[in-house]
């Protein structure tokens, strides 16, 4: 499967027949989307959790010292084209398979993440993707 497989899959999960993709914050779409990625990331081996702020998180926890964050959100706007929210998501997990599938082993955690209300397109207040790297990135 390739990164254009995922977002593709991605782009069926809040496709609205009139065109584009909806998968705002917190709605079951959402959550459809994390499942399908964080069900990828569980056949990797990461460990995944969506967090009490909503964001879904894996880890690869491997070495030593602060984890390598990478990813962004799987959340869209409103009647977003289909690589809005899916391709840096897409392309995180791609990357974890092709470490994997290389045997390559980390000299520090790896976490790939998708921040809730990535957009602001809710009512949630600040700024969820500096709150959460906020959190994120404590030692």
């Amino acid at each position: 499967m390739s990164v254009a497989d995922t977002v593709a899959r991605l782009a069926r999960v809040g496709a609205d027949p009139r065109g584009g993709v909806t998968r705002v914050a917190w709605s079951p779409e959402l959550f459809d989307a994390y499942r399908l990625v964080g069900d990828e990331l569980r056949t990797l081996g990461l460990d995944v959790e969506t967090d009490a702020a909503g964001n879904l998180v894996a880890r690869w926890e491997s070495g030593e010292g602060a984890a390598v964050v990478v990813g962004s959100h799987l959340d869209t706007v409103p009647n977003g084209g289909t690589l809005d929210g899916a391709l840096d998501g897409a392309s995180a997990l791609h990357a974890v398979r092709r470490l994997k599938d290389e045997g390559y082993e980390p000299g520090r955690p790896i976490w790939v993440v998708a921040f809730m209300d990535a957009g602001g397109n809710t009512e949630s207040a600040g700024d969820p993707p500096r709150i959460a790297l906020g959190v994120l990135m404590r030692p």
